[in-house]
C-alpha cells in the first residue's frame, strides 16, 4: 500500500511539471509525453523539495503544522490529536531535522492518529 501511496505522489508531481511545460502548443499527446520525461527526470532533489499541491481552499479552514521544538515533552502523535479536537483540517508534517525511517515512522503515527478524520496530511 506504501508503494501505492508513493507512486500516486511521484504521478501527481509528474504531472504538474508536465503541465507546467506544455507551452503553447501542447495537447493531450505531448502532455502525456511530458509526464513520462518528468518521471524519467525525476530525482531524490525534486521529491525531498516537493511540490505545489492543489486542494479546496476547505480543506485548508486550520492549517496545523508539527514544531517539535513546541512539543513539551508530548509526542508529535499527542499534538495531532490535539489538533484535531481543535478542529485541524489540515496537518503538515513539518520535521526539518528528521530524515529517512525517523521520518516515515512520524508520518506513520499521524495518519493513524488522523483515520477516521476528514483532516487532510
Amino acid at each position: 500500500m506504501e508503494a501505492v501511496a508513493a507512486a500516486v505522489c511521484v504521478m501527481n508531481a509528474a504531472g504538474e511539471i508536465a503541465w507546467e511545460q506544455r507551452g503553447l502548443c501542447g495537447g493531450n499527446a505531448s502532455y502525456g509525453t511530458g509526464i513520462i520525461d518528468a518521471v524519467y527526470r525525476m530525482d531524490q532533489k525534486m521529491l525531498e523539495e516537493g511540490f505545489i499541491m492543489k486542494c479546496d481552499k476547505r480543506d485548508l479552514l486550520l492549517y496545523a503544522v508539527t514544531d517539535r521544538s513546541w512539543s513539551e515533552g508530548t509526542t508529535l502523535g499527542a499534538q495531532v490529536e490535539e489538533a484535531l479536537r481543535g478542529g485541524a483540517t489540515f496537518v503538515q508534517l513539518r520535521e526539518k531535522k528528521l530524515t529517512g525511517e525517523a521520518l516515515r515512522a512520524e508520518a506513520l503515527e499521524i495518519r493513524q492518529c488522523a483515520g477516521g478524520t476528514a483532516c487532510r496530511l
